[in-house]
């Protein structure tokens, strides 16, 4: 399934969808069953961010492990937004 908006717009740079979610899922690898890279704007806030949601491939993880995982998904995102993403597991 497709979003209808394939482009993420933070601080008025458009990102497109499909490249962030292919450097995420080659940075996760192995380690994520599933990951998805999506937009969100939190209350408050003037642009949006990227949040990457994934699903571990063994549970539960150790502090460390979920961090090893945090770091792969900052590191395959361009420098400039490193500091608009969000990390979350479920």
């Amino acid at each position: 399934m497709s979003r209808p908006k394939d482009v993420i717009n933070i601080s008025r740079v458009k990102f497109e969808t499909n490249d962030v979610q292919m450097a995420v899922d080659q940075a996760l690898g192995l380690l994520a069953v599933r990951a998805m890279a999506f937009p969100a704007r939190a209350s408050g806030m003037a642009t949006a961010q990227v949040v990457v949601a994934y699903i571990p491939e063994c549970w539960p993880l150790e502090r460390s492990e979920v961090i090893d995982i945090d770091n792969l998904a900052v590191q395959a995102c361009p420098q400039h937004w490193v500091t608009a993403i969000d990390l979350c597991y479920w």
